[in-house]
């Protein structure tokens, strides 16, 4: 098997309420330290280096 590195790379941000972009409606009542405001976030892709190839 190939060494591989993963390198996050951050595209930018998205302005969002996390309780309502980041997960189900259902575990919003466990998510106590969540915001209910809009905050910016960043937004992240992956790059995988090392096999024949990159790959985004």
């Amino acid at each position: 098997m190939k060494n591989l590195t993963i390198r996050p790379i951050n595209t930018g941000f998205v302005t969002t309420i996390p309780k309502q972009y980041l997960y189900h409606h259902s575990t919003v009542p466990y998510l106590k330290d969540a915001p209910d405001s809009r905050i910016e976030m960043p937004v992240f892709t992956f790059l995988v280096e090392g096999g024949d190839g990159l790959l985004l």
